[in-house]
């Protein structure tokens, strides 16, 4: 199933890259500005990595004729594949060499108009609100461009993913479906974690920088770049992974993640309701204390973060070994 697992690969910076720019053509504004100049430049070692992973995976992967024999043509499929590789790739460079420096003009042209209309960031995390008498939307023009440009490329790779299923019989059998779907699920849940890990802030590197670049990826660009596809890529895994393991058609690795966030989730509500009564949160959800504070004073939540996100890719990795 190497097709179908760089495919899997590649819908996840089509997607993550059409949100970003999406959101710059549909909710612009200052912040959104600086939060993708700071998220964008940590991606490039990312890209690098995932990319040049998914095209080593390829060239040195079972074959395509052997994988799908004359069905539709393995060979076809695989050269398909490796295109949309190189598109996506190119697609990525764009980003990072057209887009990322208008980004950070922006910002950098933003401060001298006062604090009023700068975002300014804290190492707490706290922020001033913006000021809206600028049009933003006419700042990057490029956005909407992009963001027609990696709708097509996801449009593709999903087109490409149900032809690799169709070819391999899965539509025709259940227990492969399942499966495939599982472990597309597992590397596009793979690739998020991994973005996050990126962006997570470890210990010995809690600089103010490094924690403002964190607030701003997880409380701006992750608030307005809402991807349904890593939506249904996590769904996927915390559903599928109990069921394919419950009727034997996977075994106890895939169900690791799920495990993980459930502990979480439990040890965040149970945690929350010590602290509420002593009156250090305002709430029981299963939330970190009062909310996500990155403080270069205090950072022991980034850092905790950090460690759920260490075993959350340790978890996936587990699961989508134990299915090839």
């Amino acid at each position: 199933m190497v097709l179908l697992q760089v495919a899997a690969m590649l819908l996840l910076p089509a997607t993550l890259s059409g949100s970003a720019t999406r959101s710059l053509r549909h909710a612009p504004s200052h912040f959104l500005n600086q939060a993708l100049a700071a998220y964008l430049p940590a991606m490039i070692g990312f890209d690098l990595l995932w990319l040049g992973g998914a095209g080593l995976w390829l060239a040195l992967g079972e074959r395509p004729a052997d994988e799908l024999g004359t069905v539709v043509g393995g060979h076809g499929l695989g050269l398909a594949v490796a295109t949309l590789l190189v598109l996506i790739s190119a697609a990525q460079i764009w980003l990072h060499v057209g887009i990322a420096p208008r980004l950070r003009s922006i910002s950098g042209n933003v401060k001298p108009l006062g604090a009023g209309d700068a975002v300014q960031v804290d190492p707490s995390g706290n922020f001033r609100a913006e000021r809206r008498d600028v049009d933003q939307r006419a700042a990057l023009r490029e956005a909407g461009l992009s963001s027609a440009l990696y709708a097509v490329l996801t449009g593709l790779v999903v087109a490409l993913l149900i032809l690799i299923m169709a070819a391999s019989g899965a539509f025709s059998d259940g227990t492969l479906l399942l499966k495939q779907l599982l472990l597309v699920g597992l590397w596009m849940s793979l690739g998020v974690i991994a973005v996050d890990l990126f962006m997570d802030v470890w210990p010995a590197t809690a600089t103010p920088t490094r924690l403002r670049r964190a607030y701003l990826y997880y409380f701006r660009v992750f608030e307005y770049s809402l991807n349904v596809a890593v939506l249904l890529a996590f769904a996927a895994v915390l559903l599928l992974a109990p069921v394919a393991y419950f009727f034997g058609l996977a075994p106890l690795a895939v169900v690791s993640f799920p495990a993980w966030i459930a502990t979480c989730i439990a040890f965040a509500t149970w945690w929350n309701r010590r602290l509420c009564p002593a009156g250090r949160v305002a709430s029981t959800l299963p939330l970190p204390a009062a909310r996500n504070i990155y403080s270069a004073k205090n950072p022991t939540w980034a850092y905790f973060f950090t460690v759920i996100h260490v075993v959350m890719v340790l978890c996936l990795a587990a699961g989508i070994v134990s299915l090839n």
